[in-house]
């Protein structure tokens, strides 16, 4: 659902609530589950990709970012068509470019989302 948000935010150039969706999006996967930590799947992957346009967009930067950190090769080497293309060539290119970060481990307490926020307009 916060996906869906976020696009429609994006349509709407509410720079507010799209920040205020991934602040939400980097708290859920704080949260632990049966022993896991959440991380976008396929269908929240689809969903920002589909409603975005570009690298740029920040809710890709933050999945591109988040996956970097919780590589689930297994998934991608053996299934890469359930994920947008896009995301893939993002996630090659970031590789590519800086290199592929330590992995780790846990909550996503760490990630500094200031980076990944849209500069709001003053009213």
């Amino acid at each position: 659902m916060l996906a869906s948000i976020y696009v429609i935010a994006e349509e709407m150039i509410d720079p507010t609530t799209k920040n205020l969706v991934l602040r939400d999006l980097k708290r859920e996967m704080c949260c632990r589950a049966n022993g896991f930590y959440f991380y976008p799947g396929k269908d929240i992957l689809a969903t920002i990709y589909k409603g975005t346009a570009s690298a740029d967009n920040p809710a890709r930067r933050f999945m591109v970012h988040v996956w970097l950190r919780r590589w689930d090769k297994d998934s991608i080497q053996t299934r890469p068509e359930l994920f947008p293309q896009e995301f893939l060539a993002e996630v090659l290119h970031e590789i590519i470019v800086n290199g592929r970060p330590r992995m780790l481990k846990g909550p996503f307490t760490f990630i500094d989302m200031e980076k990944f926020m849209e500069k709001e307009e003053d009213e």
